[in-house]
């Protein structure tokens, strides 16, 4: 007797080999913040949209590697199928897989400043945790009516300059990874169930 009296009964495997070669991809990187900083003067006119500060999006363009063997990919496949009717029209179908593969999306090969800055940094100010001031510090001199901006001893940015252009040194959006998944070994397992 076939199983659930299934007319036939029929296993079946099979095996799939590839790489995956001549493709492109993208990744972007664009920095934001939420700050309610307001223009110079009594405007109260937000210095960012919407109290949203977006930096330069950066976008990366990477192609796979040259190597074929960094981007080799297996599939092994077991199932059955159950036939219910002597023509197979009708049954069920439950088979498993397996996926080995060598993903690696490649090297940077170019990168392209796509815009997005919607601030002037010189406006930006954030709260002095210790003091609860608000810095930068404006400093007018009397006699040249010139402003200058300062910020609390032992203050510095990580990743820029403090200028009267940047005074609190915010940072620039930094360019997307060398290397996208290098490398990166994936294995997929797969349970699935057909009716037909």
């Amino acid at each position: 007797m076939h199983p659930l009296w299934a007319v036939k009964n029929h296993i079946f495997t099979g095996a799939r080999f590839g790489m995956a070669q001549n493709f492109k991809s993208t990744f972007a990187n664009q920095l934001s913040m939420s700050n309610p900083s307001t223009l110079p003067g009594d405007n109260g006119v937000y210095a960012c949209p919407d109290n949203l500060c977006k930096n330069n999006e950066i976008v990366g363009f990477y192609k796979p590697s040259s190597n074929k063997s960094a981007n080799f990919a297996f599939t092994y496949t077991l199932g059955d199928e159950l036939f219910f009717d002597k023509f197979g029209i009708s049954g069920i179908r439950v088979y498993g897989d397996i996926e080995y593969a060598n993903a690696n999306l490649g090297e940077r090969y170019k990168v392209q400043n796509k815009g997005g800055l919607n601030y002037n940094p010189a406006n930006i100010k954030a709260i002095d945790p210790n003091t609860g001031q608000v810095i930068p510090i404006a400093n007018t001199n009397p006699n040249t009516g010139q402003v200058t901006y300062s910020t609390p001893q032992g203050y510095s940015s990580p990743c820029a300059a403090l200028t009267s252009a940047n005074p609190l040194g915010l940072c620039p959006t930094p360019p997307p990874r060398g290397f996208a998944l290098k490398p990166c070994t994936m294995v997929t397992l797969g349970l699935n169930v057909d009716f037909f």
